[in-house]
């Protein structure tokens, strides 16, 4: 009658068992798969959960390996984001490492609250002078300072953090605050003195130089300074006038964070007990940096502004353990 079920079958004797096969509703034809692609997906097909959201009818699900894929794109995005955010560490650097203690036991935060008021809101350098580390071997430094620089430096304080730290052999707090009402950033690091008390390290927290960096780097000193520094490794080498020789001289990047500060090169004997001691701190250092104060002069007849000699170190670390400084420069 015309129709389609009165049709003659046609029978192709040069068909595949594929051609035979019925083709399913959203059927593809996938590319065939290497003997690794199959042991992987067989591995991954039979852990739980995952085989199931990665692996469907022995083939990778497209849709869900992309969409894992974007979404680690994008969780990388927003942690660079965050990272740029970030307000800087002044602290950043410093060769801290975390104590595994309990946070409950190690830091005493009523403590540290009325310890760090007290030191922010004294109004007079002796009474800030109570509050301080090492107070005899910072006194005229500090009573020197405060002739041209504010006293009290706010009405109040928030603790924002506060975490117990090893620095250098010390044990010690790391705060960070925020002085009210102007809601200015401090940082500081407080240790107990032998009678168990809180007190702040005047020098970290006024960040102090012994000589402006960059009074020093204009008036080409060639008195030993003392500079709390940033240290790397110079890469690449430089060598010139009084350092020239590469194999008599090994140069140090000397650098302050954060600042537009000129970067200096500071150049010690290679090979010499003070080279091995630099070496060493940055060997030692899993970030390639290493901050430390050092004793710097400018050679005499200076030739170049940021080349500098590097005569000691003062200390490893911007805390100083004022003790064993004492005994070493005995």
């Amino acid at each position: 009658d015309g129709t389609l079920a009165n049709a003659p079958l046609i029978y192709d004797d040069h068909a595949s068992a594929a051609d035979e096969a019925p083709i399913k509703r959203g059927h593809r034809f996938e590319r065939k798969l290497q003997p690794a692609d199959r042991l992987l997906l067989g591995v991954i097909g039979e852990i739980p959960i995952i085989g199931r959201i990665f692996v469907r009818d022995g083939a990778w699900r497209p849709v869900t390996v992309f969409t894992v894929i974007f979404s680690l794109i994008n969780a990388l995005l927003f942690w660079l984001v965050l990272e740029l955010m970030v307000e800087k560490d002044p602290l950043r650097g410093v060769n801290v490492a975390t104590i595994p203690v309990e946070p409950a036991k190690s830091v005493p935060m009523d403590e540290i609250r009325a310890c760090v008021r007290a030191f922010t809101v004294a109004s007079t350098w002796e009474e800030k002078l109570k509050h301080v580390r090492g107070a005899g071997y910072v006194v005229e430094k500090l009573r020197d300072y405060y002739q041209t620089n504010p006293v009290r430096l706010g009405e109040d304080v928030i603790i924002e953090r506060a975490e117990r730290v090893e620095m250098n052999g010390l044990d010690l707090f790391k705060i960070e605050a925020t002085i009210l009402p102007q809601e200015e950033t401090l940082v500081l690091m407080m240790e107990r003195d032998a009678r168990s008390y809180l007190k702040v390290d005047w020098e970290v927290a006024v960040d102090y130089q012994e000589v402006p960096w960059q009074t020093f780097y204009d008036e080409q000193r060639t008195e030993p300074t003392n500079l709390r520094v940033v240290l790397r490794f110079q890469d690449p080498p430089y060598h010139n006038y009084q350092f020239g020789d590469p194999e008599k001289f090994r140069g140090y990047r000397l650098s302050y964070p954060d600042t537009d500060l000129p970067t200096l090169t500071g150049y010690v004997e290679r090979g010499s007990d003070l080279d091995k001691e630099l070496e060493g701190l940055l060997t030692s250092s899993v970030v390639g940096e290493h901050s430390a104060i050092l004793t710097v002069a400018f050679p005499e007849q200076p030739r170049d502004p940021a080349m500098v000699r590097i005569i000691k170190v003062v200390s490893p670390g911007w805390v100083v353990d004022y003790e064993s400084a004492a005994h070493t420069s005995e």
